[in-house]
């Protein structure tokens, strides 16, 4: 039955396309096009963000307005990750085709199209836009159609990020109500909750992502490209910042870490003051399955990887710095022997040869280290974005246990309603340890050194 399902789903898909990419500008609207229409192509396998990478650049839909010019692994890891439209896979860079979720995008794209165009006013074209330039980095594809598009509510953030509303500024307007009436930041919706989101995806869209640079563009980077003063600021950049720990970066207050202990502190509570009810089991059930399993996949599967890769990166980070300033010492060392008379001395001269190879070695075990800490950060952001989605959904559980449960009497409850205030508004954090500074710099302290190498090796030989 479900193999029978999918197979009317991707035939929609592919019949949308079609539709679509009728209109050259329409399909050119978002990079998401050409992802979904890449799936079509290999036959809705899971594909490898390399091989999307590779089946775009031989395309020619790449050439003239497409919005796929430049940086396009990048671009492609943005869009497969920030909509909902794909899925991450099994393995990592592994992604497959959410059939549900594109059928929606590509109606709503081409419904945008064959019946908002005409209706737009002039006001709601300069708004449209101005919010598209905003957005341009990595809103939704969804975001990024229509003026008329809307952001959802701020608690369901980010897994419901990408809900659309086609309503108009009227209908917007009437949305502002509150469920409530504690201050601004209490559960708000309408104007409140959409400058929340707008917060949000602000914050998101400073997020780093390591760029991929070609092996031109490595050659390029060199220590003489800085004026001393520069490559200082780089450097400065590049080492003062760690990957922080859970705790410290997503639970500092330890709302989350005591949360267990609210739980049962309000489950007492609601018991004692609702004798004669019989909602009981049913708020437990809410409690077990929507709250305390979040609880419990966050503690068995994501902050131990995620502490452990955190670790690793600024540990290979340290190790990185520790052998380039050993190599300088040593690279130094030679030098000195080298520029002394005895040094003509045959042994003197294999002694050097056999420390020029150990400088060979320290080289690559550097350009390793590079590499797995690149590889560190990448993991650790993956699980960034899922520690952020759990905690997300454990936000907009709170609130709805306080709308169903305990809405009629708030006075009874307000120490809960604090704590739940106080986790709905701890912001979404992110790594922030200027990742593509650290990049850059590295790769200046590599031509170094691989410069140092070959001024040793040309004076041993001589």
């Amino acid at each position: 039955m479900k193999e029978r399902d999918d197979k009317e789903k991707k035939e929609k898909i592919k019949d949308l396309m079609n539709k679509i990419k009728k209109n050259q500008e329409l399909f050119n609207k978002d990079i998401s096009n050409y992802i979904i229409n890449c799936f079509i192509e290999k036959n809705f396998f899971v594909l490898q963000v390399n091989e999307i990478n590779t089946y775009l650049s031989k395309s020619k839909k790449n050439e003239g307005t497409s919005p796929i010019k430049s940086n396009l692994k990048n671009d492609i890891k943005n869009s497969l990750e920030n909509t909902t439209i794909f899925r991450q896979a099994k393995k990592k860079n592994n992604f497959e085709l959410n059939l549900e979720e594109s059928i929606k995008y590509l109606t709503s794209l081409l419904d945008t199209n064959e019946s908002n165009i005409s209706n737009i006013s002039s006001s709601n074209i300069n708004s449209s836009n101005s919010a598209s330039k905003a957005s341009k980095k990595k809103n939704s594809a969804f975001e990024k159609i229509t003026a008329f598009i809307q952001y959802s509510p701020v608690f369901n953030y980010p897994e419901n990020q990408n809900d659309i509303s086609f309503t108009n500024i009227e209908e917007n307007n009437q949305q502002k109500c509150s469920s409530y009436s504690n201050g601004d930041d209490y559960f708000t919706f309408g104007e409140q909750s959409q400058n929340k989101i707008n917060k949000i995806i602000n914050k998101q869209d400073e997020e780093e992502y390591i760029i991929e640079y070609n092996e031109d563009d490595v050659r390029k980077m060199s220590k003489n490209n800085y004026s001393e003063k520069e490559f200082k600021e780089l450097e400065k950049k590049s080492n003062e910042k760690y990957i922080e720990n859970f705790q410290d970066l997503f639970d500092k207050k330890q709302y989350l870490a005591n949360l267990n202990e609210n739980l049962k502190a309000l489950f007492k509570l609601y018991k004692e003051n609702n004798k004669n009810m019989t909602d009981f089991s049913e708020l437990d059930n809410r409690i077990n399955l929507n709250i305390y399993d979040l609880i419990k996949d966050l503690e068995l599967n994501k902050i131990n990887p995620y502490n452990k890769l955190s670790t690793a990166f600024n540990n290979r980070k340290k190790d990185f710095i520790t052998l380039y300033n050993l190599f300088l010492i040593q690279y130094n060392s030679i030098k000195l022997v080298l520029n002394v008379d005895w040094a003509e001395d045959k042994k003197i001269k294999q002694i050097n040869k056999n420390e020029k190879e150990i400088l060979n070695n320290s080289i690559n075990k550097i350009k390793e280290i590079f590499k797995e800490m690149q590889k560190d950060y990448e993991e650790a952001k993956l699980y960034e974005k899922q520690i952020n989605e759990i905690i997300s959904k454990i936000k907009t559980n709170l609130k709805e246990i306080c709308d169903d449960f305990l809405e009629k009497k708030k006075d009874l409850y307000q120490d809960f309603y604090t704590v739940v205030n106080d986790i709905v508004n701890y912001p979404i954090n992110i790594i922030k340890v200027n990742i593509n500074d650290t990049v850059k710099c590295f790769y200046c302290y590599i031509d170094e050194i691989e410069k140092y190498y070959l001024e040793i090796s040309d004076i041993i030989r001589n």
